[in-house]
């Protein structure tokens, strides 16, 4: 649970995702309409949630910003088929990878707005600059991120086994520099049916896997 307090004073910073055919479509037209948020998001328009890397909201947040909101289509309208399911299916390992670099998961929202919702896209903003406001200034100010390929070398004192919530996984046998590269071994190891953790770790992450037998 986090602790909430007054800030007085505090504005906080938000980065907005919004998919070019519903979420950007909304806010345009609560323009149109002339209908008020707050001033505090800054938003950059994509062609679909899908794109939305974990590292896309990782980032921002493990620089300082003090909120990212990620806004697409309603589950079954993806112009796309499946792009706000696939956004929706990284939740996870977004609150799992921020949980691990200390920022609360709350700083985080995905939701759904369609062309038409201008009030609704205009409620999703005062609610959620609402919510981070009251969480207060992000203090989370990592250095660089370290990229590169994956090694298969096993680094000093990484665990062969790690529990989670009681739960055996087991490492992978790499660590990957990268985001991206921990990103695709993440996404094949999810298709071919297994459990997956990342873990985050100085100068990169590892993966963590267990499947039912």
């Amino acid at each position: 649970m986090v602790k909430r307090s007054d800030h007085s004073g505090f504005e906080p910073r938000i980065l907005g995702y919004l998919c070019h055919w519903c979420a950007y479509a909304s806010a345009d037209l609560a323009g149109t309409y002339k209908m008020k948020y707050p001033p505090n998001v800054r938003f950059i328009r994509v062609p679909c949630t899908g794109i939305i890397h974990p590292n896309f909201v990782v980032y921002p947040l493990s620089r300082g910003i003090d909120g990212v909101v990620v806004l697409g289509c309603h589950p079954g309208e993806c112009h796309y088929h499946s792009g706000n399911i696939v956004a929706q299916d990284r939740v996870q390992a977004i609150k799992i990878v921020l949980e691990e670099y200390g920022i609360t998961p709350e700083r985080f929202r995905l939701d759904w707005c369609s062309s038409g919702e201008a009030e609704r896209f205009v409620t999703i903003m005062r609610e959620f600059t609402r919510h981070i406001r009251a969480l207060g200034p992000n203090q989370v100010h990592l250095k660089a991120w370290h990229h590169g390929q994956p090694c298969v070398e096993r680094p000093p004192g990484v665990e062969p086994m790690r529990s989670f919530g009681g739960v055996p996984y087991y490492w992978d046998g790499r660590r990957y520099r990268s985001p991206q590269s921990a990103q695709r071994q993440l996404k094949q190891l999810l298709d071919r049916g297994f459990e997956v953790k990342l873990v985050p770790e100085e100068g990169g992450f590892l993966i963590y896997t267990r499947r039912e037998q």
